[in-house]
């Protein structure tokens, strides 16, 4: 048959052996979650044998300065596994799992847990913890020697109640070992955005505040991942010599919108750009002066709206690899001044009369001038009336001047 290749006594043709290089290569980690637990995914050459992977696990600081961590311990259970497939001959791969087990005790582990903010009205709180995972390959026997390692840096954002426990988020970053090898000068900007951008603001008027990664992260493939926490504050200098006066309002609280209702975040993951619309409070407009707005954002490789059950490649370089991969995420603060009068916006940007709406394109423009053609009309009748009055044959009358 055309287009086929016979092979003579049962034989397959020579493929090439894989090489050393190809035996020890540590693969980036996929990675995913769920309610309570998280899960790492390393794939290697399936030359390598259950006997040949080691694992430890540390406290943030990983292996060089860190505290390591037992496998099991209150509130969180480590496992380890294989993916259960045979070694082979090396022209295949296999992965070797760990997964992160978790209860609601694992509020009671100070080593592990820690407390980022807590809702007093409801007595829901977040918190983080952090560890690393260390895997090493080495040679087969007793003795075996450590050939190459991957360390991962875990964050995982917790919601807790009195009785119930979730995964928010997970961020997941080199290790200590790893981190002279990812070290880029990507950035994110803030700037005003707001309908009169570079203009100052009068009161009543809406700021609005746009943040995103700069051009060259762009372009390497970083998008928003959420705004962390955003304010405003103004600083005013006084005569008397006393302190000087400051006010503040939180726009971003926690990642979602302030609670009093003057700010609204508009920031889907996987978008190049997130943005905050503020009307400031009164105060801010006592007198003229500079409002700093400032918070911190973070950015993500990639363009993932949701990890929750979905593994992700997190870009992760291997410890023994020249490889320079990209953070997977990176926290920046990021500020903007913006310049307030304490007088109202200029009338142009501020008329309300029917004179000024029926000129003005408004939705309200045809009721204003229907409003001021009639009162013209009533204006010129009463004047032609008072004019026929003047007639001859009205004098004497109380309409006739004299």
């Amino acid at each position: 048959i055309l287009g086929t290749k016979n092979f003579c006594n049962g034989m397959l043709p020579e493929l090439p052996n894989p090489s050393l290089a190809d035996m020890w290569q540590l693969n980036e980690p996929l990675w995913g979650y769920d309610a309570d637990n998280f899960e790492l995914r390393y794939r290697v050459n399936d030359m390598i044998e259950d006997s040949m992977v080691d694992w430890s696990f540390w406290d943030k600081n990983c292996q060089e300065g860190g505290v390591p961590i037992q496998s099991k311990g209150q509130g969180y259970e480590i496992r380890t596994n294989s993916d259960g497939s045979s070694p082979g001959v090396g022209f295949e791969t296999r992965e070797f799992l760990l997964t992160f087990d978790s209860t609601v005790d694992i509020k009671n582990n100070t080593d592990l847990f820690r407390v980022e903010w807590e809702d007093a009205d409801s007595g829901n709180f977040a918190a983080v913890v952090e560890l690393c995972a260390r895997i090493a390959l080495k040679t087969p026997g007793t003795n075996g020697v450590e050939v190459n390692y991957l360390e991962t840096l875990m964050t995982l954002r917790y919601e807790l109640t009195s009785s119930f426990i979730y995964i928010n988020d997970v961020d997941i970053r080199p290790g200590n070992a790893n981190a002279t090898k990812v070290k880029r000068d990507y950035k994110m900007r803030a700037f005003d955005c707001s309908q009169n951008s570079g203009k100052a603001k009068g009161q009543g008027q809406v700021v609005r505040v746009c943040i995103e990664p700069d051009p060259r992260a762009v372009a390497e493939g970083y998008r928003m991942r959420y705004i962390n926490s955003f304010k405003f504050r103004k600083e005013s200098k006084t005569n008397n010599g006393k302190a000087p006066k400051v006010v503040e309002q939180d726009a971003v609280v926690n990642r979602g919108n302030a609670k009093d209702k003057l700010s609204r975040l508009s920031c889907e993951r996987g978008r190049t750009q997130c943005l905050i619309e503020t009307m400031l409070k009164a105060q801010f407009y006592d007198g003229d002066g500079i409002v700093s707005a400032v918070g911190t954002a973070t950015m993500q490789y990639g363009q993932a709206t949701d990890q929750r059950r979905a593994l992700q490649v997190t870009g992760i370089a291997s410890g023994g690899a020249e490889d320079d991969a990209p953070p997977a995420s990176i926290e920046e603060e990021v500020e903007v001044p913006f310049q307030v009068i304490a007088r109202p916006p200029p009338p142009e940007e501020n008329q309300n009369s029917w004179f000024h709406a029926s000129f003005s394109g408004s939705e309200d423009a045809p009721k204003a001038a229907t409003i001021g053609i009639i009162v013209l009309a009533a204006i010129n009748a009463l004047s032609l009336f008072v004019l026929a009055a003047q007639h001859p044959r009205f004098k004497g009358s109380k309409l006739y001047l004299t």
